[in-house]
């Protein structure tokens, strides 16, 4: 999985937004518990994969044009609570996923 430099896990949402939103967790909800990551303040590059996209003035991580969040309920570095949000019952293109490394690799 890949975190930020707090060794917080990364998840990115696979699926339609509107389709979570509406399914599983509203716009209140995703704002309480999914948080943008955001590039460190000191202006450390950003390696490999990641391209940083501009949201308003401030700059938001992105995995291959997907925005990345961490997950207000992860107490510490490579905790994955918010892995599969939302339960099994739920469409796999709805979850917030983690990041796994054999999919950071793929071209």
């Amino acid at each position: 999985m890949l975190a930020d430099r707090d060794g917080r896990t990364l998840y990115r949402l696979l699926g339609s937004r509107e389709e979570f939103e509406r399914e599983i967790c509203d716009g209140a909800c995703l704002t309480a518990q999914w948080r943008p990551a955001r590039p460190p303040a000191d202006g450390a590059a950003i390696a490999g994969p990641f391209a940083v996209t501009r949201v308003g003035t401030l700059g938001t991580w992105a995995f291959r044009d997907s925005p990345l969040y961490t997950y207000a309920g992860d107490t510490g570095p490579g905790d994955i609570a918010g892995h599969r949000f939302g339960g099994a019952s739920v469409s796999a293109k709805n979850w917030f996923s983690v990041i796994t490394v054999e999919d950071a690799l793929k071209p």
